[in-house]
């Protein structure tokens, strides 16, 4: 989704979103939500809220329960025969699988979920699916491979005007390149990321930016 208004705004990414609630709200949220909707038989409910749990476990270092609530919300997407519910779930699944150290694991979950998206034809999220393979490719120490995928993601980001998911694939590919034994436009992707991210101001943006900014250092 395109931000619009001022500038002092959030990322609008759903993964934004829970960045800037912070770990602790957000955690207890989320465990009693996916037990609430599990008592009330809403068992999609349940599955994406033991989605939201992994991201949340993800990004505050708990690899091993990321990975258990992600693979029982894809377990429940697959007894539900829902492609949208799996498509969705299994990439945080391969987060969650690279968050425990099981980059080649994360392979498979991203490949099945670009798939799946490729068939429902929601190519943010089959771009989204590219990016978490390249990521995947970086941790195996195959960079060419990562920069391949996140050149394709960062072209559909880029037609559809995700402004915040274009400035995070340019990131990505940068570090890639950085790897590779050709990275003549890593500061180019560099500035152009930190350009696309004036716009957000949530947590998570800043936290990028810092990244970013810290890596222009290194290389300079």
């Amino acid at each position: 989704m395109t931000p619009t208004g001022s500038r002092e705004q959030r990322s609008t990414s759903p993964r934004s979103r829970w960045r800037s609630v912070g770990p602790p709200r957000q955690s207890r949220w989320s465990t009693p939500a996916w037990r609430r909707f599990r008592e009330k038989g809403d068992r999609w409910a349940e599955g994406n809220a033991l989605r939201i749990l992994s991201l949340i476990q993800t990004e505050t270092g708990h690899g091993s329960e990321a990975l258990d609530s992600a693979q029982r919300a894809v377990d429940l997407a697959l007894d539900l025969n829902s492609d949208v519910a799996e498509g969705h779930w299994l990439t945080q699944l391969g987060h969650a699988q690279r968050a425990a150290g099981r980059p080649a694991d994360a392979l498979v979950s991203y490949h099945r979920a670009a798939v799946l998206q490729r068939r429902l034809g929601d190519r943010s999220r089959e771009a989204l699916a590219w990016d978490g393979t390249g990521q995947a490719y970086l941790e195996l120490g195959r960079a060419q491979e990562a920069s391949d995928f996140h050149r394709r993601a960062l072209a559909v980001h880029r037609e559809l005007g995700d402004r915040w998911q274009h400035a995070v694939a340019l990131c990505c590919l940068a570090d890639a390149l950085d790897a590779s034994d050709a990275p003549s436009d890593v500061q180019q992707y560099r500035r152009e990321a930190l350009t696309l991210l004036d716009d957000f101001t949530d947590p998570g943006a800043l936290r990028l930016r810092e990244r970013i900014t810290n890596a222009r250092g290194e290389d300079a």
